[in-house]
């Protein structure tokens, strides 16, 4: 089934689905200039969307290539490779420049352990921005360019009452209709979505690079193939600070 995200607010998405977003993909070899090695970051310019004390700010985007000929199914959810007491770092390479996200391994350990294991096997490399929405949200991750790809296996609705979807840049990931069903698609806000509160899925927030997320092309299911997504990459940071 396609991922999906409920949402109540946007009234010129409907599609004859009442409030359901069906969330369509398009193919990952539409970018011709994608690579498996990541480019050196592009680094805006601190804006008052930046988070400065995060401590994924200052870290560096790897340049590391994943493994040769990794497998874009799996029998099962990955075992735990992070460890949540530590910092994780997500560094996504379009052709604007970077963005870099602070991921929340303590809120939502299965996702973000999903997460960090698929951008380690280069999962993430040469796909599309496959559904922008103007006000709402711009998703990606779908390596078949359906909307309905994912990495073969599910993991569960983790939700920290403490986390909303409150401002510009939260990462969130889609699911279908079953609250269980979150894969590999993902998506970042471009705004307050509050609709979403308690039925998504927060795993992180952008905190530096909002700006080229606003520079995502638009794209709804039916239309051109949408932005280049080259590539994802993660970084343990370390113990993190408390804040």
């Amino acid at each position: 089934m396609p991922r999906s995200i409920q949402n109540r607010t946007i009234r010129h998405v409907i599609y004859g689905l009442a409030s359901v977003l069906v969330l369509a993909g398009c193919t990952s070899g539409a970018s011709t200039n994608a690579s498996n090695t990541v480019q050196p970051p592009q680094i805006a310019a601190a804006s008052s969307l930046d988070d400065t004390h995060s401590p994924c700010y200052n870290v560096a985007a790897p340049t590391t290539p994943p493994p040769a000929n990794a497998p874009k199914t799996f029998a099962a959810a990955p075992p735990m490779v992070i460890d949540t007491s530590h910092a994780y770092c997500a560094f996504l390479t379009t052709a604007h420049g970077t963005i870099t996200i602070e991921l929340y391994p303590k809120s939502a350990p299965k996702h973000v352990n999903s997460f960090v294991f698929l951008a380690g096997q280069g999962y993430y490399d040469n796909l599309t921005w496959h559904r922008v929405l103007s006000g709402f949200m711009a998703q990606t991750g779908d390596p078949l360019g359906t909307g309905t790809g994912g990495p073969g296996y599910t993991i569960p609705l983790e939700i920290d009452p403490a986390l909303k979807y409150s401002r510009p840049g939260v990462l969130g990931m889609a699911r279908t209709n079953d609250p269980n069903s979150a894969g590999s698609q993902f998506f970042i806000t471009f705004g307050p979505a509050s609709q979403l509160d308690g039925g998504y899925t927060i795993f992180g927030q952008v905190v530096r690079g909002m700006a080229i997320v606003n520079q995502i092309s638009l794209r709804d299911q039916g239309q051109p193939p949408g932005d280049a997504l080259i590539s994802v990459r993660t970084v343990d940071a370390g113990v993190a600070p408390a804040r």
